[in-house]
Parts: structure tokens; C-alpha cells; sequence
């Protein structure tokens, strides 16, 4: 199907989605890379996607027209910092549209008042962090302990802002949020 980036568009995600979620996300390497827990059919799905939306996320399906779910996004906000996370399903990888999720996920914190975007994408994830790197983001030179050593963080800002502060902000965002992640300062 010969769909463009910007034909594509965001809802809030829902129970109604777990069937297709559960199919998009079918390749292992999704979970592996995501390091989310496998969603092994739409029961589980369904399962996932009601503990998502009992926090504080803006979980949001990445639609496509005459196809359905093609993707996901979660936004977590903490004040003017929002943290971004992304996966695009099986069947749609290689198009280019993690820019597009990328971009909306951005401009849903926006709206939300929150101009900094944080994210993490394992090292080993190339795809991904060239994905980030061409919708405008910055990798960040801290790393955190295990076991998130693994992870490059990066950063996105409509304003010049030092690293080294992006980092002090993702530390406090980390904690404020209780993410579980061990980030030195």
C-alpha cells in the first residue's frame, strides 16, 4: 500500500486498538527494542493498552487510511518536560513514518506546554537514533547505570539549552515521574 507520511494521524489509544496492536507488534525485535513486555494476542493487548492508560501517559495509535493502526506513541509529561516514547508495527517498518510519529508525538507535548522532549532508544538501535536525530533531536552524553546502560538519551528543544542542564532536567524528570531509571548526575 503506497501510503504518505502525512496522509497519517493520531487518536487516543484504546481497547478497540488491542487486535491490531497485537498483530503489529507480533515481531519479536518490537519487544526487544521497545523493551516492552510481549503482547502475545489481542487479550494481553487489551490487558496492556488498560495499564497504559491508568497512567500518566498520553498514549495516542498512529493511524493510516484504509489500514488502521500502524504504530504507537506515549507521551509522559512532567511540567514543561515530556518524555517520548515510539514503536511502529511489523508490517509498516521502513517507510519513513517513525519521523512522522516522532513529529506528532512532539507536537502533542507541545500543545500539552511542555517545549523540551526527552527520549531513549538503545545503543544498538540505529535505526532509531537516526530516526531521532533527522526530527531535530540531540544525544545527550550521560548514560545510566544498569540496567539502562544500554540506552542513549536525546533531547529536543525550540530553544538552545546546555546539555549538561537537559541532563540535570531528565534526572529530575526521572524521578519526579518515578521511571525506575538509575541516572547519574
Amino acid at each position: 500500500m503506497d501510503l504518505r507520511a502525512d496522509e497519517l494521524w493520531l487518536e487516543p489509544l484504546s481497547t478497540a486498538h488491542a487486535a491490531a496492536l497485537a498483530w503489529q507488534y507480533r515481531s519479536p525485535a518490537i519487544a526487544e527494542l521497545t523493551q516492552l513486555p510481549p503482547l502475545r494476542d489481542p487479550a494481553h493487548a487489551a490487558d496492556w493498552i488498560r495499564q497504559r492508560l491508568a497512567q500518566p501517559v498520553l498514549a495516542r495509535a498512529l493511524m493510516a487510511p484504509r489500514v488502521g493502526l500502524v504504530g504507537c506513541v506515549e507521551v509522559m509529561l512532567g511540567g514543561q518536560d515530556a518524555f517520548l516514547c515510539l514503536w511502529i508495527g511489523t508490517d509498516w517498518q521502513g517507510r519513513g513514518w517513525g519521523q512522522r510519529l516522532i513529529s506528532l508525538g512532539c507536537e502533542l507535548a507541545a500543545t500539552e506546554g511542555a517545549p523540551l522532549m526527552l527520549t531513549a532508544t538503545l545503543h544498538a538501535n540505529a535505526t532509531s537514533r537516526a530516526a531521532l536525530r533527522r526530527c531535530g533531536f540531540a544525544e545527550l552524553p550521560g548514560r545510566a547505570r544498569a540496567p539502562d546502560h544500554d540506552r542513549v538519551f536525546l533531547y529536543r528543544t525550540p530553544t538552545a539549552i546546555d546539555p549538561a542542564q537537559v541532563w540535570e532536567r531528565l534526572v529530575d524528570f526521572s524521578v519526579r515521574m518515578n521511571t525506575g531509571m538509575d541516572l547519574p548526575r
